[in-house]
């Protein structure tokens, strides 16, 4: 279940209402227009908000925020959605039409997610709660997005490394902090089954339309997969030092192949599950992680406000590395209006 919310003007409703209309958006309300021409993804620019990357991989430039990232503690995107955590343990908004007008929907499920990741084909997503150490899992999305199932996550004893979900919603990832690192799988019968030890520093995913996972090691740079996580877990390591992984970030299949994205030396290693050789692209960037845009070609390898954005063109043979122009160190400061204070006696 879940609320569109326009113009009730009342604690979270009022500042989810509020960004819906775009009143905190970088220009005036009666100036904006909606995003025109190509549209490669969006990223949130701590300092200027939501922009979208407009032109294609080589040739993009960033366009003017359309919403402000003011009452969000964090937000994650999908190829024609996002998912926001509002800060303060406020709730999951639903933010869609973001290349027109922007509008908000507020998730049906319990307030404080303190990280959400979403499955590969954006049809489901994980939101995760550090204080009761639980996970709920909606589907549904982006139409009629709804809480399919939650869990008390016994095993993880202690802090959140990573956290993944499957198409479908029917499997979740998690991996402990600490060294080692223990990775386990999640399912809505109730059930948790450990898969495997990460010396530490993992990274998670799972593979389109299936429970086959990947589990990168960022200590002793190796990346396995572990075929059918969910009935015979059959684990095979598919990269490692020799087929130049190396201190791994983070971890996502493509067509056939799966990229790994290194942090020293900073680079792309793309490792072929059909028996082909590895293909590494170096990067004089420093890489924090491996998003994918909304072709689900591109990935966004760096965060804004730190120079270009870097992204890997991976629709080609072999895949580029590319950058994106960053100016938001030299944008005046977005138009704001005063956020309402929030009120007592709301969830």
């Amino acid at each position: 279940m879940a609320k569109t919310i326009f113009l009730r003007l009342s604690g979270w409703a009022a500042l989810l209402s509020l960004v819906s209309l775009g009143a905190l958006a970088a220009q005036d309300q009666a100036n904006r227009q909606p995003v025109s021409g190509p549209v490669l993804g969006f990223v949130a620019d701590r300092l200027s908000g939501v922009r979208p990357i407009l032109g294609i991989p080589g040739a993009a430039t960033l366009g003017s925020p359309v919403l402000s990232k003011s009452g969000f503690r964090s937000i994650v995107f999908s190829r024609d959605y996002a998912l926001a955590a509002a800060a303060g343990g406020g709730p999951v908004v639903l933010l869609r039409n973001l290349q027109s007008t922007v509008s908000a929907v507020e998730i049906q499920a319990p307030a404080g997610a303190g990280r959400m990741a979403l499955s590969p084909s954006g049809d489901a997503a994980v939101l995760y709660y550090p204080q009761t150490q639980s996970v709920a899992v909606l589907t549904g999305l982006p139409q009629s997005p709804a809480v399919s199932w939650n869990l008390e996550a016994q095993s993880l004893a202690g802090a959140l490394a990573a956290l993944a979900v499957s198409d479908g919603g029917g499997a979740v990832l998690i991996a402990t902090a600490g060294e080692p690192s223990s990775v386990w799988l999640l399912a809505p019968d109730g059930g948790s089954r450990f898969l495997s030890y990460v010396t530490a520093a993992p990274s998670l995913a799972f593979l389109a339309g299936n429970h086959d996972v990947l589990i990168a090691d960022g200590t002793l740079s190796t990346v396995a997969l572990v075929r059918d996580a969910a009935g015979q877990a059959q684990l095979t390591q598919i990269g490692g030092p020799a087929e130049g992984v190396s201190h791994p970030v983070a971890v996502a299949a493509g067509k056939g192949r799966v990229l790994v994205a290194n942090a020293e030396p900073a680079g792309i290693v793309s490792l072929s599950l059909e028996g082909e050789p590895p293909l590494a692209v170096p990067c004089q960037c420093r890489v924090t992680g491996l998003e994918p845009l909304a072709d689900g070609a591109t990935f966004r390898l760096s965060d804004p406000g730190a120079g270009p954005i870097w992204l890997l063109d991976a629709a080609g043979s072999p895949p580029r590395i590319v950058f994106v122009p960053d100016d938001s160190r030299v944008r005046p400061a977005p138009h704001r209006l005063p956020l309402p204070a929030r009120q007592g006696g709301v969830r």
